[in-house]
């Protein structure tokens, strides 16, 4: 609702429509916690019936695994509208009100508990999305929206075919979660179901080799965009893994899935290999999160308790940075710096407080103990370890290169003297008292989760061992 009030008012008011918006689906998401049991299955639930000959409902819920996805959606969904507020955009109002479309679509998919309803969500989030890139991305972007519109259709048809199939599997047509994941399926149909779900997650996440849209798609999109994309969007694909595929295809997941497991790291090392040569500062940033995100996919196709436990406090991490890089991207193009990273540096000198903010979140990213990006990371890896020393050791190598793209961007943009090619305009280097805060508020979430990862690991554990040990795949590891 406040998404097409929003689209329809003039820029001042739908900005704080807008921000009235995310914060109360933040507070809302926050009360339903105190509420929910972790130990416990679906709760809070809405359900009547909707296309009743089809066996469709109307079913919404919540548990541990999709609370925590909201808070994600919550934190994401703001700092987009925050970044929004501080851009040059035309047409703001319209821009806020897809931004929370977009938003809705996404939570929807995180509490459906009826896998057509889930469908339905999972194509709403694109329309927003498409729209957002082809009106406000850089000129000259139509061939990347098509692409990146082709890319994700052609997986969205594949898994609507295998969402038919479910539902019209068993003694009774429907596509409720307790009846999907109680089918028993033959190896065989579950082996192509999982191709056909996790080929329509591989290219949202997107997992090597279906993520030639990305680059492109990030460096031309509006930092806000961006920022939904890589801090939610495709948190979308990887919570539906572990939220659908796990239950519907649990042997094959076991066998067939161990492919994409070395297709996630395959893609980490090479988005970590590109993101070494990369000068554009945003083209970087996507490679980056490639291979951030290709790290959280292996954890969850590890079928190993600390490797899921590790891959959720993973996406946590990667949401704050994701907002926190992006936040400096925007700073850095309103002084003027441009995305060039060999025409910056010296800018710490001329402004200490925010060149240490951003040397923490480098760190961070680069998963230095006791900042976010470390326990789930560290999870990660000892999670690939006991499936197989050499592939932690090779996703190890991905760490290193990491380690290295990012002290050299910090580098470049950070330390030395202030390039003769930059030429500063009257507002650079200077941070609002609000920016001052937004990047404390980031900082203290890095040092929070990095601190205390143990709240995560808690409040999702349940239901990961819960939904392994129905599958009869829980493993000692």
């Amino acid at each position: 609702m406040f998404g097409f009030i929003a689209f329809s008012t003039p820029p001042k008011h739908s900005r704080w429509i807008s921000l009235v918006s995310v914060w109360a689906t933040i507070g809302i998401a926050i009360l339903a916690g105190f509420t929910l049991d972790a130990t416990q299955s679906v709760q809070h639930v809405f359900r009547i019936s909707w296309f009743k000959s089809a066996g469709i409902e109307f079913y919404v819920g919540m548990d541990s695994l999709s609370h925590i996805m909201l808070l994600l959606s919550g934190f994401t969904s703001l700092f987009a509208v925050l970044l929004a507020c501080r851009s040059t955009l035309k047409q703001k109002g319209r821009f806020f009100g897809l931004i929370l479309l977009m938003q809705a679509a996404i939570n929807g998919s995180f509490v459906a508990f009826d896998l057509f309803v889930y469908y339905i969500f999972w194509e709403l989030s694109l329309i927003p999305a498409i729209f957002l890139l082809l009106l406000w991305g850089a000129e000259n972007n139509k061939k990347t929206t098509l692409l990146f519109f082709l890319y994700t259709l052609a997986g969205s048809l594949l898994m609507l075919l295998a969402i038919i199939w479910l539902g019209l599997e068993g003694p009774t047509v429907g596509f409720s979660f307790e009846k999907i994941a109680t089918l028993n399926i033959s190896p065989s149909a579950q082996t192509w179901l999982l191709c056909a779900f996790v080929v329509a997650y591989a290219i949202k996440i997107p997992i090597f080799p279906f993520h030639t849209w990305q680059a492109d798609t990030y460096s031309t999109s509006p930092l806000p965009l961006t920022l939904m994309l890589a801090g939610i969007m495709l948190k979308m694909a990887l919570f539906s893994l572990v939220r659908w595929v796990i239950p519907i295809a649990p042997i094959a997941f076991e066998g067939v899935g161990q492919i994409f497991l070395w297709l996630s790291v395959a893609g980490v090392v090479y988005a970590s290999v590109i993101a070494l040569q990369q000068q554009e500062i945003k083209r970087l940033f996507a490679w980056s999160s490639m291979a951030h995100v290709g790290l959280i996919a292996a954890g969850i196709f590890t079928l190993n308790p600390t490797g899921l436990n590790g891959a959720f406090i993973q996406m946590t991490a990667h949401t704050i940075h994701s907002a926190a890089l992006l936040f400096i991207i925007l700073l850095l193009t309103r002084w003027g710096a441009g995305d060039q990273m060999n025409t910056m540096g010296g800018f710490r000198r001329k402004n200490p407080f925010f060149g240490g903010i951003f040397l923490l979140i480098v760190f961070s990213s680069i998963a230095v103990p006791l900042t976010a990006g470390f326990p789930g990371e560290l999870s990660i890896l000892i999670a690939l370890f006991s499936w197989n020393p050499w592939v932690a050791l090779l996703t190890g190598l991905s760490v290193i290169l990491g380690a290295v793209y990012m002290l050299k961007a910090y580098q470049s943009i950070m330390l030395g003297s202030l390039n003769s090619a930059f030429i500063p305009n009257e507002n650079s280097f200077h941070l609002s008292f609000s920016e001052k805060i937004m990047l404390l508020f980031l900082a203290f979430l890095i040092l929070f989760l990095g601190l205390f990862p143990q709240w995560v690991i808690d409040w999702v554990n349940t239901p990961i061992q819960e939904l392994l040990s129905k599958s009869n795949i829980l493993m000692q590891k």
